[in-house]
């Protein structure tokens, strides 16, 4: 998978989307996110961010006049948690299962050729 790992303000704006989307998977903008956002996200920040998502595959827009005017939640952005916990796993198990797994064995061999040539 190797996605981009999703910064603070990238999930929470996922999260508000994911709460106010209609039943089409559809936000109209990021006026309607604002509301939902603290107090120190401005429309030009949540752009950002909303380009951002884009970007990684998280979310179509639309927009006009500089700001985005709709937004449509796609599978990627509505599971992103899920995702993400995949994402975890298998980062966990390549990083720290795996490699104790080979030491292991490497050390079972190593002891077996050890005690064999004595």
């Amino acid at each position: 998978m190797s996605e981009e790992i999703l910064d603070k303000k990238s999930k929470l704006v996922l999260k508000v989307l994911n709460k106010i989307k209609n039943d089409d998977n559809f936000v109209a903008g990021s006026q309607a996110v604002l509301p939902y956002m603290p107090k120190k996200y401005n429309q030009q920040i949540i752009d950002e961010v909303l380009w951002h998502l884009e970007d990684l595959g998280y979310i179509e827009c639309q927009s006009s006049e500089g700001h985005v005017q709709y937004i449509n939640a796609n599978y990627k952005g509505q599971n992103y948690r899920e995702l993400n916990l995949i994402e975890t796993k298998e980062l966990l198990c390549k990083s720290v299962i795996l490699p104790i797994i080979v030491s292991a064995i490497t050390s079972l061999i190593t002891i077996w050729l050890t005690g064999h040539f004595k």
